[in-house]
């Protein structure tokens, strides 16, 4: 008995190293422990698998059909990545683009300019920017605007990143306004010229026929001072005359002013309360956008005044986060004896774009009252980039 093993001390058959069977279920219950655990994150790692193959798909889907083309160009200027957007711009299928120049897609003069740009800037880390004339393989050309951005990595060659956008229509606009200019600055020269002439030569011609007329004259003359009214009637309409071709207030006196008289002389006309807060400094002389709010101002007031029911008119004039503000607010009666009728919604649409053209904005919304608020914006510009030839 002694030399022997009892059956409590024995090995259990069948368990490795001689485990016991509490041992055994231990190791069991940890290695089902385990496989759970691994099956947990199995499932997490096939989850986050999925939401990023979605995130990819995602941005891919923004990338391709930005509403820029993007572009990644080597140190030599080839396309090694581009996104649909800058394949439509170019007319090209996207694999057709990779290693191919970018210069190839532009019209000869400014590719040397950008070949010249680009090896400029290819050891600054600053975003740049130049604007181009592109030629699509079937001949129809655009104005492209690149934006660039050197993207240098210690591990591999420097790419730049580029976006491409069609600016062929802000070109056209551009160029419309600065022809809508000229023709303003024609116009408004050959206004104050009139307007001159009419004010100092005319009107003292008939200043000075009315004095003559009334030293040479009998005071009891009934003829003569008829006359003489009629001279004076003259007299007013000739500065009326003057004054709408071209506000010498305004030159004279400053905008602020220029509104004040043209407001209050269109509230008479019109018969019409008129309410003024004019609180903006006045432009420096020679600022074309003193003209352009006013002219838009005196081609506003008639079409605002065609309001049935209308019985007040207010005008401001303020600055407004970096803009000079001109509103105008049509207020309707009370208690009118005929129902309202609604303006028409398209009658401020040429003035509006007049008003694009002047380089302002235009903006037409309706009040409590029934009435309308057209507010004038112009930005305001530095001292040096004022003064304009009107």
């Amino acid at each position: 008995m002694g030399n022997k093993l009892s059956d409590a001390a024995r090995p259990c058959d069948g368990l490795p190293g001689g485990a016991s069977a509490p041992d055994a279920d231990h190791l069991l219950h940890e290695l089902q422990v385990h496989q759970q655990e691994l099956e947990m994150q199995n499932r997490e790692l096939r989850r986050t698998q999925l939401e990023l193959a979605a995130a990819r798909d995602r941005y891919r889907d923004l990338y391709d059909h930005a509403p820029v083309g993007y572009l990644t160009l080597d140190a030599r200027g080839r396309i090694l990545e581009a996104n649909l957007t800058a394949a439509e711009l170019l007319a090209q299928p996207v694999r057709s683009l990779q290693q191919r120049p970018l210069a190839a897609f532009m019209a000869t003069p400014d590719a040397d300019c950008w070949h010249l740009r680009r090896k400029e800037t290819m050891t600054q880390a600053t975003p740049w920017r130049i604007e181009l004339a592109f030629k699509r393989p079937d001949g129809e050309a655009f104005n492209g605007q690149l934006d660039c951005l050197l993207v240098a990595r210690t591990d591999q060659p420097p790419n730049l990143r580029v976006t491409l956008t069609d600016v062929t229509r802000r070109r056209q606009a551009d160029a419309d306004r600065r022809a809508a200019l000229q023709v303003m600055t024609a116009q408004e020269a050959e206004r104050r010229r009139l307007a001159r002439e009419l004010h100092d030569d005319l009107g003292q011609r008939l200043s000075l026929l009315k004095m003559n007329l009334a030293a040479e004259g009998h005071p009891a003359d009934a003829d003569i001072a008829a006359m003489v009214e009629a001279l004076d009637d003259a007299v007013a309409s000739v500065r009326r005359m003057a004054g709408e071709l071209r506000p010498l207030m305004l030159d004279d006196l400053g905008l602020s002013a220029a509104v004040e008289a043209l407001a209050r002389r269109s509230a008479r006309q019109y018969g019409l309360q008129l309410t003024l807060h004019l609180a903006a400094p006045d432009p420096p002389p020679g600022d074309h956008a003193a003209l352009t709010l006013y002219r838009l101002l005196q081609a506003s007031l008639p079409v605002l005044a065609d309001q049935a029911g209308l019985s007040g008119l207010v005008v401001e004039l303020r600055e407004d986060q970096g803009q000079r503000a001109l509103s105008l607010q049509g207020q309707l009666e009370r208690q009118a004896p005929q129902p309202q009728v609604s303006p028409l919604p398209g009658r401020w649409t040429p003035l509006r774009e007049t008003a694009h053209l002047m380089g302002c904005s235009l903006e037409v919304e309706p009040t409590r009252g029934g009435g309308e608020r057209i507010t004038l914006r112009m930005p305001v510009r530095p001292l040096e980039e004022a003064a304009a030839p009107f």
